[in-house]
Order: structure tokens, then C-alpha cells, then sequence
């Protein structure tokens, strides 16, 4: 009897260790030479993929409705949005109320406020309330989005391709509100008209940014807009819009002029200043003159990745695969740390930006303060699939009682989270 009990205890030791072993495995994280992380644990994983095939829509934009986020997901063929619990990774509620149930999405233009979430697709539009998943209005525009941005219960879609009575193709903003399904044209940008390119375009708009002036008390809305030249070059300009008042602060002060672009994306504003990205550059106005304070050029452009003002530095992920850090003020470069060019677009959570690399699939954590990398991690899911990196988008949810948050990512075919890094 006691030599049982001997073995016993032996076997019982044996497997603790075995288990403490598979433990240690499993929460290892490695580094490589300089230090950065490039493999650790996640605190869980929910598959978004029914079937095993990779997820073929995409959702661009960090989407996040009171701690959950949404991600891309897919059922067989349907391509679906699936409401994620960031605390548990459990599938709270999933979309699929498209106009064409067969085709895909990609999502990187929406304005969302409350449980309200407003977003179009080439001509697709849509409101879909994110508490429920339920459809609160889709139809389909005589325009496509170039941008979608509110503030409050009001929205400002910058449609292209409205035909004016020349039958040339031009943009307008729109505004609209997430309460009542009724929308009207806002603004038609000073073009000169006198150009028209091989794509029936004669003036082209970016996108339209709602801000309130702190003087006043009104509210604004700054956007770009192209007049087309030869050879598809075109003069980029800035206007600024009373929307309280109705009436223009100034129409046409020029970015950028005979230059290879028509937008510069949606412009960034902080400090009174405003910044743009046309062509391979960054260029920084008075918002309230739209007087040029600095330009700073650049080898590639931002068009993918943008760029975030955080901890008073303009955080800017090039094309060109490096990250930049500038002084707003004086477009000073301030450091500038090996990326990954095209980039999903930056998230900022407690000094660290986090982003997933277009070019290479990893999950990049980059510290502000120094420009230096904190991770770049390898997508768990390439060991079941090659194709498998991770996607273009990344959401930071804020840690509580002192603990430290969450970045939320998906690769082609699941949902990961892992501990914030700081």
C-alpha cells in the first residue's frame, strides 16, 4: 500500500511539473536583439470565420461602442460585422443588411455618435444602431463618399461625382443628421471649372471637418478641395465654413498647387492650426486664415496610414516605411523610427501608438516619448493559414481601477486581444 501511495505522489508530482512546464510555455514571451517584443501571450482569441476561409471585407476605422468593438467577420460567403466583447471576446450581435448580401464591405469612412453609427460604401449608405445590430436606414446615394464626419447629432458627407450642369463630375458636402433621414447639399467649393480630366472630373473635394470655434461658440467646418489641371495634376486649396452663421470665413487659400493629387484626406485640427497631407507632404494653416505656416515634403505620401496629434507631437506613418514624429508648431522632425509603410490607421493609448503593418502583417507598439518600438508581433493565425497576417486596424480600449487597458486587433480570420503595454 504505501509503495502505491509513493507512486502515486511521484505521478502527481510528475504532472504539476509537466503542467507548471506548459504553463511557462504558454505565457513565454520572446524578444528579439534590440529588445522589442515579438511574441506574447493574448488574453483570448474568438474566431471570425465560419469556415476557415479568410475574411474578405474590412473595417478600417477603430469602431467602438461603450467598450465593445466592431470587427470585420464571415459566415461561408456572407461577409458580416460582428459586435465583440472586449472583455471576454464573446460575439455580442453580427450585420448583414447590405444592399448586394453577396458583395463585401470595407469601412474606413463613418461618423458615430452615442449608439448612432453612420458610414457609406462607394454609394452604399446606411445607420445602424450598435446597441442592437438593427438597420435604422440604408439607401443608396447618387454620390460617393470621400468622407464622413459630424459633431453632435450632425453629419458632413463629402460626396463626389454629383454632375453640375456641365455634366463634369464635382464634390459637394452634404450635411445630414443621425436622427432624421433627411439630407441636403451644404457647400459647393469655389471651383474654377476650368479644366475637366479623363475621368469627366472637374473639381474634387476631400473631406469636410466639423469643429467649435472656443471664441464664438460656432461651429466650423474646414475642408480641401482640387481644381483639375493637365496631365492629371490639380490645384489643392482650403476653405473655411460658418456653418452657425452660413456664410464662408474664406473660400480659397491654396495647399498646394500643380501638384500630383487631388485630396489630402481629412485634415487634423488642434491648436488652432490645421494640418494636410496632399500630394507627398504635410502642410500646416491658421484655421481660422488658411494662411500656409509650414510645409514639410516627404519621399511618399500618407494616404493608408495619416496621422494623430498625441502628447503635443504630430505622429505621421509614411509610405515611405518610417514613423515620424514632428513639432506641430514648426513641423520640426523630431525623431523617426523604421515602419512598415502602408500602415492600418494609429491608435494612442498611455504614450504608446499602436498600428498593424500593411507591407508586413505585424502588430507594431511604438513608445511617443523616445520613437522607439515597443512590439512588433506575428499573427498566431499563420500557423493555420500563410495568408492569415494580421489586418489593417487596431482599437485601444482604456485599463479601469488602475490596471492597464486592451488593444484589440484581427487577423484574416480571428479577434485578438492583448494586455495594453502600458
Amino acid at each position: 500500500m504505501k509503495s502505491i501511495r509513493l507512486i502515486f505522489l511521484a505521478s502527481l508530482v510528475l504532472c504539476l511539473t509537466l503542467i507548471s512546464s506548459c504553463l511557462e510555455d504558454e505565457i513565454r514571451v520572446s524578444k528579439d536583439e534590440s529588445g522589442v517584443v515579438t511574441n506574447m501571450p493574448y488574453q483570448w482569441k474568438t474566431s471570425l470565420s465560419t469556415d476557415g476561409r479568410l475574411i474578405e471585407s474590412f473595417i478600417r476605422s477603430d469602431i467602438s461602442y461603450k467598450g465593445n468593438v466592431l470587427l470585420a467577420s464571415q459566415d461561408g460567403e456572407l461577409s458580416k460585422m460582428a459586435m465583440i466583447d472586449t472583455r471576454t471576446g464573446e460575439i455580442i450581435w453580427q450585420w448583414n443588411d447590405l444592399h448586394f448580401a453577396d458583395q463585401g464591405f470595407e469601412i474606413g469612412k463613418h461618423y458615430l455618435i452615442n449608439k448612432n453609427l453612420v458610414f457609406q460604401e462607394r454609394n452604399q449608405f446606411y445607420k445602424i444602431d450598435l446597441s442592437s445590430g438593427g438597420t435604422l436606414l440604408k439607401e443608396i446615394k447618387e454620390y460617393y463618399s470621400e468622407g464622413i464626419h459630424g459633431i453632435g447629432e450632425k453629419y458632413f458627407n463629402s460626396g463626389e461625382y454629383i454632375l453640375n450642369d456641365q455634366g463634369h463630375n464635382v464634390g459637394y458636402v452634404f450635411e445630414g443628421s443621425v436622427n432624421v433621414n433627411v439630407e441636403k447639399r451644404l457647400i459647393g467649393p469655389a471651383y474654377s471649372l476650368e479644366y475637366v480630366d479623363g475621368n469627366n472630373t472637374t473639381g474634387a473635394l476631400g473631406a469636410s471637418i466639423p469643429f467649435i470655434d472656443q471664441v464664438s461658440g460656432d461651429t466650423l467646418l474646414i475642408y480641401d478641395f482640387a481644381d483639375a489641371l493637365p496631365d492629371w495634376h490639380s490645384n489643392v486649396f482650403v476653405g473655411l465654413y460658418n456653418y452657425t452663421k452660413k456664410t464662408h470665413v474664406y473660400d480659397k487659400m491654396p495647399l498646394r498647387l500643380n501638384t500630383d493629387a487631388y485630396s489630402s484626406g481629412p485634415a487634423v485640427v488642434y491648436n488652432n492650426k490645421a494640418y494636410f497631407s496632399p500630394s507627398k507632404s504635410i502642410v500646416c494653416v491658421d484655421v481660422f486664415t488658411g494662411e500656409k505656416l509650414w510645409i514639410k515634403s516627404f519621399s511618399e505620401g500618407f494616404v493608408f496610414s495619416r496621422y494623430i496629434i498625441a502628447d503635443n507631437m504630430l505622429i505621421a506613418n509614411c509610405e515611405d516605411t518610417y514613423l515620424y514624429a514632428l513639432d506641430p508648431d514648426t513641423g520640426k522632425e523630431l525623431w523617426k523610427e523604421k515602419s512598415s509603410g502602408t500602415s492600418s490607421r494609429m491608435s494612442y493609448l498611455n504614450g504608446v501608438v499602436y498600428f498593424t503593418g500593411g507591407g508586413d502583417g505585424l502588430l507594431h507598439a511604438v513608445d511617443v516619448a523616445t520613437g522607439k518600438h515597443l512590439w512588433k508581433l506575428r499573427s498566431p493565425d499563420l500557423d493555420q493559414n500563410s495568408g492569415a497576417w494580421f489586418k489593417r486596424r487596431v482599437s485601444v480600449i482604456p485599463g479601469e481601477n488602475g490596471k492597464r487597458g486592451k488593444v484589440i486587433t484581427s487577423s484574416y480570420l480571428s479577434a485578438f486581444c492583448y494586455e495594453a503595454a502600458r
